[in-house]
């Protein structure tokens, strides 16, 4: 590798580290100034219980789940 391209990549890796930083630093400050604004600490948003009603995706926890369900719920370790 050239002492040009070194130099090169050393700058493009400080560039994008700098980016990161700044990122970080802009979203932190949004997110205090929504915290003081609504008096919330928690992140905005509704809590995920799962597709909501009317969507075609239904979760049926009476309905037991098939040979192939088990069977990909075993490979997940989740039974």
């Amino acid at each position: 590798m050239s002492a040009y391209r070194r130099w090169h990549y050393r700058l493009l890796r400080q560039t994008w580290k700098g980016l990161v930083a700044m990122g970080t630093v802009h979203l932190a400050g949004e997110m205090g100034q929504l915290a003081v604004e609504t008096g919330r600490t928690d992140p905005p948003g509704p809590a995920l219980q799962g597709p909501p009603a009317g969507h075609p995706e239904q979760l049926c926890p009476e309905v037991p789940l098939s040979v192939l369900e088990l069977r990909l719920m075993r490979e997940l370790g989740r039974i």
